[in-house]
């Protein structure tokens, strides 16, 4: 049934992550398949229960998904996610879920949906760069996400607010105001931030 709730939103693009081989990483929408690189682990146990979908598995180090030089228009943007953190963050900087970034610096983000390590715990993370604005952090100070537990995560701006939500709850809100930055020379990758592996 998730499938299909996905589907009634009309989204953009929806990569489910259920591959069983090989290197695409289908676009169920089919507007941008992506590619997997360095050992992504496919057919890896999935997030909800009682169904026959699969996971990627991603080692922390070098594992993404390149998605193009992918860009979204207009003054709206919902990134979602499943996630299963396996360890806690550590010496590891930030842990990129969803990243259109030339690097780690928070000007180099047009948007991204990532976690961040405090007190070693792993919190989640949104970044947006609007044509008119710079880029805005907007950081989940409490919530942090567990090591194996799944969540559902999202990072939702509609023109003037950006907010980030844990399983439905909304966990932080900041003002953002002007369309979504556009750039067709700047990657989009799951799993990494592009130019900065690792």
């Amino acid at each position: 049934g998730y499938y299909d709730q996905m589907m009634a939103l009309d989204p953009l693009n929806y990569w489910r992550m259920d591959d069983q081989s090989g290197s695409i990483c289908e676009d169920v929408t089919g507007n941008q398949d992506g590619v997997y690189h360095n050992g992504v682990e496919l057919d890896a146990d999935g997030a909800l229960g009682g169904s026959d979908s699969s996971a990627a598995d991603f080692d922390g180090n070098d594992d993404y998904v390149d998605l193009g030089n992918l860009d979204i228009s207009g003054s709206a943007l919902t990134m979602m996610a499943w996630v299963q953190p396996v360890d806690l963050p550590g010496a590891d900087p930030k842990g990129y879920i969803l990243s259109k970034a030339t690097g780690p610096s928070p000007g180099k983000h047009l948007w991204s949906l990532s976690t961040y390590p405090n007190s070693n715990q792993r919190y989640l993370r949104f970044y947006l760069q609007t044509a008119t604005e710079k880029t805005v952090i907007l950081d989940a100070e409490a919530d942090p996400l567990l090591p194996g537990q799944w969540y559902h995560v999202a990072a939702v701006y509609d023109g003037a607010t950006m907010k980030l939500y844990i399983n439905g709850n909304e966990v932080a809100s900041a003002t953002q105001t002007g369309d979504v930055k556009e750039d067709d020379t700047v990657p989009a990758w799951i799993g990494d931030n592009p130019e900065n592996p690792n």
